[in-house]
């Protein structure tokens, strides 16, 4: 998003797997016996990887100014037209690590919620994308402080988003 990218591979979300299934994002057909499956599961990286990415942001967003100092952390912020924000942060490493968010020109109280997948969270049976903790900023609190598990992606956004809710797409 920082270098303007504005689309993502469509392919992988239409692939059905019998050309190049390491590219898919759900399961749905069968290499070995050459069929398709009765029931459509996701390939949990890749489809969750897309997901956290895609599912908080909504057409026609901003892409807001953000710099980030610590070199294994790469992070994105973006303000949907009506005003709602999602901070997308990479932590590329193998350690866990921390985070300061401070926002600036904060007017009002502002609830954000997180969440976050790493291969082991996504590749457990049940594994659901809902928010995992509430936070609140101010003017008065402009900070947020965490601690990043290793090679994960965290979004917190003003977004609240169960499994069962559909993506944002237009706000």
């Amino acid at each position: 998003m920082n270098a303007g990218v504005d689309g993502f591979n469509r392919w992988s979300f239409t692939n059905r797997g019998d050309l190049d299934g390491q590219w898919q994002l759900v399961r749905t057909f069968d290499t070995n016996s050459w069929q398709y499956f009765k029931r459509v599961e996701p390939e949990p990286v890749p489809y969750f990887s897309y997901g956290i990415l895609t599912r908080f942001l909504a057409k026609h967003s901003s892409i807001l100014q953000s710099q980030c100092d610590a070199p294994d952390l790469i992070t994105s912020a973006a303000r949907s037209p009506q005003g709602n924000l999602s901070i997308f942060v990479l932590n590329k490493s193998q350690a866990n690590q921390p985070v300061t968010l401070t926002f600036a020109n904060l007017t009002r109280q502002t609830t954000l919620y997180k969440y976050q997948v790493t291969q082991s969270s996504v590749e457990k049976p049940g594994f659901e994308m809902n928010p995992l903790d509430t936070i609140e900023t101010s003017s008065a609190k402009p900070a947020l402080t965490d601690r990043l598990p290793p090679m994960s992606i965290t979004v917190y956004s003003t977004y609240k988003l169960m499994h069962s809710d559909p993506g944002i797409t237009a706000d």
